[in-house]
């Protein structure tokens, strides 16, 4: 009877050792393969340092950011959410959109029917041959959210797989 439960313990602990060393590996050679596909982040910092990130928006209880460099295997792109809660989400919207086009982002297409969310595009910085930024501004329900795009991964020669 106790030989079951000893082997039991000793097949779970095994499993759990193989989950975090495979899991340590993974991300330690996924953190060291990205650095070729961003080398000193400097995609992500494009949005990290883009004004946006950085207005002031009034009637906000709490606020956060979602950081996400590209540390991927196959260098898709970097990303960056700005989550705002308040008191009026309305408002927050209004705010949320002034300050992406004080920042030099326009609307994708003023077709588009505005029922809490716009599309926004800037142009990649300094006249470089990058990919254009992309932005989504969406409204929830206690707040707003802002996410923020740099797609320069999506092309095949920048993933990684060239020299």
């Amino acid at each position: 009877m106790y030989g079951n439960v000893r082997a039991r313990a000793a097949l779970a602990v095994g499993m759990t050792m193989l989950a975090v060393v495979g899991l340590s590996v993974r991300q330690a050679t996924a953190t060291a393969y990205s650095n070729r596909c961003d080398p000193g982040n400097a995609r992500y910092n494009l949005l990290a340092n883009d004004p946006v990130v950085s207005a002031p928006l009034r009637g906000v209880i709490v606020e956060w950011q979602n950081r996400n460099p590209d540390n991927s295997w196959m260098c898709v792109n970097a990303t960056l959410s700005l989550n705002y809660v308040g008191t009026n989400p309305d408002d927050l919207y209004a705010q949320g959109a002034a300050a992406l086009e004080s920042s030099g982002w326009t609307t994708y297409s003023s077709t588009l029917p505005d029922d809490g969310w716009k599309l926004y595009m800037k142009p990649a910085p300094d006249g470089s041959t990058g990919p254009n930024l992309h932005a989504m501004l969406r409204k929830q329900a206690a707040g707003i959210q802002i996410d923020m795009d740099e797609p320069g991964g999506s092309l095949l020669g920048q993933m990684g797989f060239s020299n």
